[in-house]
């Protein structure tokens, strides 16, 4: 055959290819492009917090001569991230690397849905959990929510696709059997990942989004076998890392127990994951009660199980109080909720008269918050003084908005508009938002979603130890060092010192290399060793109030500003050396 031919049929069906791509494939792709920047840069810029580094250590001792490791932790993330360390190397930015993919997956998703969505809808769910700050940071965590997240939201697409099919002409058999598999291998990744996939799961059947009995009764018994056995073998190969390490089953059979003792009735406050989904997630939290709404106005079967989903999320909440994973489960049905709801609002295209109001109200959104910036940072305002100047702004925006109404008398552009614009100004802050908790305050405990987190201290207290290695042995990691203080992130960063040992108190006798100890001074080593303090761990304080700054004007400063009356307690470590380690 004539090359010349082959390349001109190459040529063509690129051409054809090309000729069917849409404007919101173009847009689409732009969403993953923005969602692999927010979920991959800087991976390691943040320490690992103690629960990352315990399970980030595990998949790293796998590995090691004689290691041995717990069976606690998500087993689909150790399997996956066991794989990856000998690889590309057991760096921080590695450690996350699984989650992140997994997040990146979930964003993508929605598009398999653009026929029940619509293409608007789909484009509108992706874009939402992009810009999420929860979903961002629950990418960029090691552990397996993020798997889990991915998990859910296979099965429902699959679900969704599985009861398209069955109205299908022509090929109901074909499509049924691949979208039964891909539920399947949805349940699969989930039941291997973690706790919070029992939380979407049962929320989800009980809000109707997913029928185990019609699922099962509706498809040819030789599919259902052949599905079955390629979700068993994908189980077992998360689960166990390909049968290598079979503790990895027992750790997946464990998830149900350890989902069930989150269930408690004190310790944390009761609403505090409702109230940081309200402080990282405003804009879904305003989208989906509107789109609550308007699923019961137009009796829209989909949306309003995907409201029973959230209602259903929001009361294990607050059963399961302190889970702020459950955060991140909340924001799937909300952003597609809002989806549905947008691919239904957007029909016609807006007007211009609508791109007019969306472009208005997005400028008058941005004053007002630059404008509250400038009260919030340069005037100390008593509570009446701001109660007062709130009402004044707001009478404002309302007399604006009503003179629109009454002046236009077109509603279609103005809620056409008001949504658009809502949203050109939600992506402006939550990106923001995501960008300032996953990126920099991730180990900030003054944020609602950080509790205890690992101080920067730690890798500076790693490196001078491989100078002092370095200095006393021309090697990197050959000194003895005995800790006092065990703790995972310690562990984690002090990996590579093969000499390392762990324990309650000093052994008697021994004289190591370096001693890490807790920040006090009842540790006698003698004149022969010097030391210096590290931090190690940080937690926050609750918030000491002023007279002349109330509870909201400290909100607005941290959300805008991120200044905070919330102190830092920090757990501190003294290293030790022996002073003749430079000599030598």
């Amino acid at each position: 055959m004539d090359d010349s031919f082959v390349l001109n049929e190459s040529e063509n069906r690129a051409a054809r290819w090309l000729s069917k791509l849409t404007m919101a494939d173009g847009a689409f792709f732009i969403i993953a492009m923005g969602t692999a920047v927010s979920r991959f840069t800087n991976l390691g810029q943040v320490p690992l917090s103690p629960d990352e580094a315990q399970q980030a250590w595990a998949s790293w001792q796998f590995w090691q001569p004689g290691g041995v490791t717990s069976a606690s932790g998500s087993p689909a993330y150790f399997s996956l991230t066991s794989l990856l360390f000998p690889l590309l190397g057991d760096s921080d930015a590695i450690a996350r690397l699984i989650p992140a993919l997994f997040g990146l997956a979930l964003v993508l998703l929605p598009w398999l849905l653009r026929e029940r969505l619509g293409a608007i809808g789909a484009l509108t769910a992706s874009l939402l959990l992009a810009i999420s700050p929860v979903q961002t940071i629950t990418a960029r965590t090691v552990g397996g929510d993020a798997i889990a997240l991915f998990g859910l939201a296979l099965i429902l697409v699959g679900w969704l696709r599985f009861e398209d099919a069955g109205g299908a002409v022509g090929r109901p058999a074909a499509a049924k059997s691949g979208w039964f598999t891909l539920i399947l291998t949805g349940l699969a990744i989930g039941l291997a990942s973690s706790p919070l996939f029992y939380s979407g799961l049962i929320t989800l059947a009980l809000a109707g989004l997913i029928q185990w009995r019609a699922l099962w009764t509706n498809i040819d018994p030789d599919l259902r076998q052949k599905g079955l056995i390629t979700a068993a073998v994908l189980f077992l190969a998360l689960s166990s890392l390909f049968l290598w390490r079979l503790s990895g089953l027992g750790a997946a059979a464990a998830l149900p127990a350890a989902w069930l003792s989150q269930f408690r009735f004190s310790g944390a406050d009761l609403f505090d994951a409702v109230i940081a989904f309200v402080r990282y997630e405003p804009f879904l939290l305003l989208g989906g009660v509107t789109a609550v709404f308007w699923a019961n106005a137009t009796n829209h079967t989909l949306a309003k199980r995907l409201g029973s989903w959230s209602a259903g999320i929001i009361l294990l909440m607050l059963l399961q109080r302190g889970q702020m994973g459950n955060v991140a489960l909340l924001a799937l049905p909300a952003a597609l909720l809002i989806g549905l709801m947008a691919d239904d609002l957007l029909q016609p295209s807006p007007s211009r008269l609508g791109w007019a109001w969306a472009g208005g109200l997005f400028l008058l959104l941005s004053v007002i918050t630059i404008n509250l910036a400038r009260y919030s940072r340069v005037i100390t305002l008593t509570t009446q003084e701001f109660a007062s100047a709130w009402v004044i702004l707001m009478a404002l925006t309302t007399l604006i908005v009503t003179v629109y109404f009454v002046g236009t008398l077109d509603s279609t552009a103005v809620s056409q508009g008001s949504f658009l614009g809502l949203l050109a100004f939600a992506i402006l802050i939550q990106w923001g938002t995501g960008w300032q908790l996953a990126h920099i305050a991730a180990n900030d405990p003054r944020e609602r979603w950080v509790t205890t987190a690992t101080d920067d201290d730690i890798r500076y207290l790693s490196a001078a130890l491989t100078e002092i290695s370095w200095q006393a042995t021309n090697s990197d990691h050959e000194l003895t060092i005995f800790s006092g203080v065990e703790s995972p992130a310690l562990r984690w960063y002090l990996r590579d010192f093969n000499q390392l040992q762990m324990g309650a108190s000093l052994p008697a006798g021994a004289r190591h290399d370096v001693v890490i100890s807790p920040n006090r001074d009842d540790l006698a080593l003698g004149s022969d060793y010097a030391g210096a303090d590290y931090g190690l761990l940080r937690e926050g304080l609750l918030p000491q109030e002023t007279p002349s700054q109330t509870p909201f004007i400290s909100l607005l400063r941290w959300l805008l500003f991120h200044d905070s009356t919330r102190t830092i307690h920090e757990e501190r470590v003294i290293l030790w050396w022996r002073v003749d380690l430079s000599n030598e």
